[in-house]
């Protein structure tokens, strides 16, 4: 998203957490929100690991380290499972959802982590 001087980025923070939305034209482009009891992962990068795979869809299901499980979408041509991979988050976990990951982590995300917090890299855990 390319935003152009006219164009505003509204930011409201508070003790409980904090929103942003991105206005481009009078419209609301993109939304993002973060609170102090469940805070982004957006952008953080993992070294996971592969638990399984969901072959119908070509997907798998990844140990991003720390206890959680993240989903990887287009997993076509990733190594056996317990194979480690490189991957950053692009979509945050809700409700009953994993994490959606990426094979393909955006370097910009990390040195400008989103809500001013310092990147993170997690490595799972060895079998």
């Amino acid at each position: 998203m390319n935003l152009t001087a006219s164009d505003e980025l509204l930011v409201s923070a508070s003790p409980c957490g904090m929103r942003a939305a991105a206005v481009a034209g009078g419209r609301a482009v993109a939304f993002y929100t973060e609170t102090l009891a469940r805070p982004s992962r957006l952008g953080d990068v993992h070294v996971a690991r592969v638990l399984g795979r969901m072959t119908g869809i070509g997907a798998c299901v990844l140990d991003i380290g720390g206890g959680e499980e993240a989903f990887l979408p287009n997993a076509r041509g990733i190594g056996a499972d317990g194979a480690p991979l490189i991957v950053q988050v692009v979509g945050d976990a809700h409700g009953e959802k994993r994490a959606r990951v990426t094979r393909t982590p955006a370097m910009e995300m990390i040195a400008s982590p989103p809500a001013g917090r310092s990147p993170v890299v997690s490595v799972s855990k060895t079998t």
